[in-house]
């Protein structure tokens, strides 16, 4: 069995940020994650949607305010698959910037599912089964979020996305209806102004207690002025209800024959991992 001073279950920003204190603390420390070191931040969550972000803003300079910066196109062309394959780029590169900081500060890293089978006992099983079992004094849980879907509903990768599938599909829908207003909803909001036909039918925020977030405000204000189609709210996600035979959100806000449509549905409230 492996003894730590420390293990951290979870490799997003908060975990493998903490793993690297303890280490340079002189404890000795493990990380733990089941998917991802970075976890969705920097694979699927802020990093790669901001790579697209910085693409979106591109574009509409060069679309709208060309000639203010001195310059003109007869044919823009715009190549939504290639700027997906740079915010994937992008993302990777971030991810083995991690890899090398785990290496640099001796923390073991484990790619698996824990459990914790004890005060002091953690059992990691991998993708093949392989089981490690882990001793530790401290543990430090950091396993993040979840997508927080309606209920009753899967997401299909088609018309029902949460942030992983939005983040990499390589096609912008027509119009679009995104659950959930923090930072990646936001800028995902912001991102379908890459391509002029796209409209952000409504953004429903689900956050009740803080609309939209500290972190969604400013970058909201910039969006709305760009769409002008857009419908904020505070609800919980179990006051949504979604008609399976087309993408459209049904009674909202107390109003049963309130439906809104749209060619998909962005599914990015979180609920705790």
């Amino acid at each position: 069995m492996n003894e730590y001073d420390v293990v951290v279950i979870g490799a997003g920003p908060g975990g493998y940020v903490c793993a690297i204190r303890a280490a340079q603390l002189g404890l000795k420390t493990a990380i733990i994650d089941k998917q991802w070191l970075g976890g969705v931040c920097l694979n699927v969550g802020c990093i790669p949607s901001k790579a697209l972000l910085r693409n979106a803003d591109i574009a509409h300079i060069l679309r709208e305010r060309g000639k203010d910066f001195g310059f003109s196109f007869e044919n823009l062309s715009l190549d939504f698959p290639a700027a997906v394959k740079r915010s994937r780029q992008v993302a990777d590169r971030h991810v083995r910037g991690v890899g090398y900081l785990m290496k640099k500060n001796k923390v073991d890293v484990y790619m698996g599912e824990a459990k914790m089978t004890g005060r002091n006992a953690i059992r990691v099983t991998d993708k093949d089964g392989k089981v490690t079992e882990l001793s530790t004094k401290n543990t430090v849980i950091a396993t993040g979020a979840r997508a927080a879907l309606i209920p009753g509903v899967e997401a299909d990768g088609e018309k029902v996305v949460t942030y992983l599938e939005a983040i990499q599909q390589t096609t912008l829908p027509k119009s679009v209806i995104i659950i959930g207003a923090g930072a990646i909803g936001v800028e995902l909001l912001r991102e379908q102004h890459w391509q002029r036909e796209t409209g952000i039918e409504f953004i429903i925020d689900c956050n009740a207690q803080q609309p939209l977030g500290v972190a969604g405000i400013q970058a909201s204000d910039r969006a709305i002025d760009r769409s002008g189609k857009l419908i904020f709210g505070a609800l919980g996600i179990g006051a949504l209800k979604l008609k399976l035979h087309r993408a459209c959100i049904s009674q909202l806000f107390e109003r049963p024959d309130q439906v809104l449509d749209a060619e998909q549905i962005y599914a990015l409230a979180k609920a705790m991992a």
